[in-house]
């Protein structure tokens, strides 16, 4: 009765271990995983174990993530499910998984090209994430509106002298 209680000790263990794997990852289990690499120049702070998502659909997670040169080597473990989505022509680019800003690695589906093997590099776009290019125009526009700021407190244009002229605020 002992042995029996241990054998399913045992298995019920077991059982519960890959339920954790197949619950927690979006790779599956490594017998239906398949890895990739790409290369940034800037990763925004991106960790092991952030999501890999294709065409907005989490399918894997980041599993290192290393300096190599002037680039950043970004180690992907993918489901083998969207093999054929991701081919030759696919793009892998930074992106956020909310609004605070963590950072995820988006890959484009371009199914129809050569598939590519195991351990393959992937080529990366510069575009970031939607928030990230939100951010620099942003930037930009307050860069625009703190030039016409100034441009009017020195007097210059219709707006600068009805503010500096005493002559044409007075018209």
């Amino acid at each position: 009765s002992e042995l029996k209680i241990g054998i399913i000790a045992v298995a019920a263990l077991v059982l519960a271990s890959m339920l954790i794997i197949a619950v927690g990852g979006q790779a599956g289990f490594f017998w239906q995983q398949y890895p990739l690499r790409t290369k940034f120049t800037n990763v925004q702070g991106m960790k092991s174990g952030a999501v890999v998502r294709v065409s907005g659909k989490d399918v894997g997670k980041v599993t290192s993530v290393e300096l190599s040169g002037g680039f950043v080597e970004v180690g992907l473990t993918l489901n083998k499910s969207v093999r054929d989505l991701i081919t030759g022509n696919s793009k892998a680019s930074m992106g956020s998984l909310s609004l605070l800003g963590e950072p995820i690695v988006e890959i484009s589906a371009a199914p129809g090209g050569p598939v590519l093997p195991d351990n393959a590099y992937l080529e990366s776009s510069g575009t970031g994430s939607p928030i990230m290019d939100l951010a620099n125009q942003a930037k930009t526009s307050l860069a625009e509106a703190d030039k016409l700021i100034a441009e009017v407190r020195a007097g210059k244009g219709t707006l600068g002298k009805l503010f500096t002229d005493d002559a044409v605020y007075r018209d």
